[in-house]
């Protein structure tokens, strides 16, 4: 008896696993070549988005502020396997200011929500589609992160500033928050001439004087500098 007579449909099975395997193998190439597109399309947003705040922070210099961009930050859990960085630092007269930019493609608004605003409370972002607190604890980490950073470095409690800027967006504040949340363009406005911070965030030192300023460029400035490729 021969092996086709024992099993008459060996070659046929064969045939449609192997097709099966195929297509399954496509299917999981088009899912990885369809993450790694947005993975590219986030990674170009968030690169223009971040040069969208880079240029308007640029008349500031004229200002006397020094403006330092991807800022090597420590991670707070102590991995050093995932290190972080500031988008931006801001330092000047008027303090030491942490930026962090994120950047959200526009959605469809529900009733009584406009497609280009984020509304924030001084708790939540409430968005087009929903709410959330995306980028608010991260631009607070970094702040806090900044502010120990340089009291460590300088002996002395140096006020940290926190930011959270959304390019492309108009942001309607109803309450204030310890993180500032802002559109690029209010950036300039906002540094020359920042609020008073809020009551419940208790003792706040005072700002640094010159010389302080000029310890913390060079703090700054070597930590750009000991960057490893």
């Amino acid at each position: 008896t021969t092996l086709r007579e024992n099993h008459p449909y060996t070659a046929t099975t064969l045939v449609f696993f192997g097709l099966l395997g195929l297509l399954a193998a496509f299917y999981v190439g088009v899912r990885r070549l369809i993450a790694l597109i947005d993975l590219r399309r986030n990674l170009r947003l968030g690169y223009f988005g971040e040069r969208i705040v880079a240029e308007h922070l640029e008349p500031l210099k004229a200002a006397g502020f020094r403006v330092f961009h991807d800022v090597p930050a420590g991670d707070p859990s102590g991995n050093t396997s995932a290190p972080r960085n500031l988008d931006h630092v801001v330092v000047g007269p008027t303090g030491v200011f942490a930026l962090e930019t994120k950047t959200r493609r526009k959605g469809r608004a529900r009733v009584g929500f406009m497609a280009h605003e984020i509304i924030y409370d001084g708790r939540t972002l409430a968005y087009p589609w929903g709410e959330d607190r995306h980028g608010l604890e991260q631009a607070e980490t970094q702040a806090r992160w900044l502010a120990e950073f340089l009291e460590n470095q300088l002996g002395r409690a140096v006020p940290v500033t926190p930011a959270l800027v959304f390019p492309g967006w108009t942001v309607l504040r109803k309450n204030r928050g310890l993180v500032h949340v802002l559109s690029p363009r209010e950036l300039p406005d906002f540094i020359a001439r920042p609020p008073a911070p809020p009551d419940f965030a208790g003792f706040v030192p005072p700002r640094p004087d010159a010389a302080a300023l000029e310890l913390i460029v060079r703090e700054l400035e070597q930590r750009c500098r000991d960057v490893e490729l």
